[in-house]
C-alpha cells in the first residue's frame, strides 16, 4: 500500500515510484499486486484499485484502467492480482471480480474473459486469483471457490477461451487455490486453504 520500491544493489540506494492525484503519469495507485518484466525488458506493474501501469524509460508510468466493460482499451475490472507474459509476448492478468484478461501490448488492446453461467467451458469464475503457463504452455487459473481452470495451448493460441475445470470432484482438497508450481515431472501443485495438492500428470 506504499507504491514501488526499485533497489539498487550496488550502493544500496532506495527510489520510491507512488500515486500522484496531481500527476497522470505517476503510479496510478500504491495497491502493488504484481511486478513482471517482459521479453523486451519492460516493466509492468498491477495494482488492486486502478489497474495496470507501464514503466516508461524516463521514470514515468502509462496507466491501463478499467471504463467500461464494453472498453477493450482497459482491464475488466481494476483490481489485477496478477500478470503472466506468455510465448507470444502476450500478457495474461488474473482479474479479481474481472475474470481473465489478455493484453497485448504492441496493440494496446484487452480481451474480457469471463464466466458464462450458461457456457460448460467459461472460465468457472470471475473471482481469479492466479496464473500459471506449465512447461507445456498450458494456462493454469486458481480461483477464489470455483477451482482450477486450465487452457490449453492450442485453444489459447487459437483465442479459443474454452477451459477445462478441476474441482473437488477431481481430488482437490479446496476450491480455492492460492499458488500454482510444476515440478520436474511435470507434476501440477497447487496451494490451498487446506493444504497443498497434486495434479499428476498422468491423468492429464
Amino acid at each position: 500500500s506504499s507504491g514501488l520500491y526499485r533497489v539498487n544493489l550496488d550502493d544500496n540506494s532506495v527510489k520510491r515510484f507512488h500515486h500522484d492525484s496531481k500527476d497522470s503519469q505517476s503510479l496510478s495507485a500504491n495497491s502493488i499486486t504484481d511486478i513482471s518484466k517482459d521479453s523486451d525488458g519492460t516493466l509492468w506493474v498491477s495494482t488492486y484499485h486502478n489497474g495496470l501501469n507501464r514503466l516508461n524509460a524516463d521514470g514515468s508510468f502509462t496507466r491501463y484502467t478499467a471504463n467500461s466493460p464494453l472498453d477493450n482499451s482497459g482491464p475488466s475490472i481494476n483490481h489485477i492480482l496478477q500478470i503472466v507474459e506468455d510465448e507470444q509476448w502476450m500478457l495474461w492478468l488474473a482479474a479479481y471480480g474481472g475474470g481473465i484478461n489478455l493484453f497485448d501490448p504492441h496493440s494496446e488492446t484487452f480481451t474480457h474473459i469471463h464466466h458464462d453461467p450458461k457456457s460448460n467451458h467459461s472460465i468457472s469464475s470471475d473471482l481469479a486469483w492466479i496464473l500459471f503457463i506449465d512447461s507445456k504452455e498450458n494456462l493454469w487459473v486458481g480461483t477464489q471457490s470455483a477451482g482450477l481452470n486450465v487452457l490449453t495451448k492450442e485453444k489459447r493460441q487459437q483465442n479459443v477461451f474454452e477451459f477445462k475445470h478441476l474441482d473437488v470432484k477431481d481430488g482437490m482438497k479446496s476450491r480455492t487455490a492460492y499458488g500454482i508450481s510444476e515440478d520436474g515431472e511435470g507434476n501440477i501443485w497447487f496451494s490451498s486453504n487446506k493444504g497443498i495438492s497434486r495434479y499428476s500428470s498422468l491423468s492429464q
